[in-house]
C-alpha cells in the first residue's frame, strides 16, 4: 500500500494506493471530484525533465500536479510512505 498525504491549514488531501487501486480523500471522504480533477491537470501538465508525462490516475501524477504549481502555495506539507514509482532517469536525464 502507497501513501500520499497533502495538508493545508483548512484541508487533508490523501492518495491510498491498494492492490493497484488508487482513491483520492478530502478530509477522511473519498472524493472523486478530487480525483478526476488531479487526473486532469496530470494530463494537460508539461512534462517532467521535458519529457516524462507519468500517466493519470497513478501515484506519480498524483505526487507531480501535488507539487507543481497548481498547489504549491496550497501544500504545507506533503509526506509519502511506499512506492509511487520512480521517474525513468540515468546519470541525471530524465527520459
Amino acid at each position: 500500500m502507497s501513501k500520499i498525504v497533502a495538508e493545508s491549514d483548512d484541508m487533508i488531501l490523501t492518495v491510498l494506493e491498494d492492490n493497484g487501486e488508487v482513491k483520492v480523500y478530502v478530509n477522511g471522504v473519498e472524493s472523486e471530484e478530487w480525483q478526476d480533477m488531479m487526473d486532469e491537470i496530470a494530463a494537460t501538465s508539461p512534462p517532467i525533465g521535458g519529457t516524462f508525462y507519468p500517466e493519470p490516475g497513478t501515484m506519480l501524477a498524483y505526487y507531480f500536479v501535488l507539487t507543481n504549481s497548481y498547489f504549491s502555495e496550497w501544500v504545507e506539507s506533503l509526506k509519502v510512505e511506499g512506492d509511487i514509482g520512480k521517474i525513468p532517469c540515468e546519470d541525471g536525464c530524465i527520459y
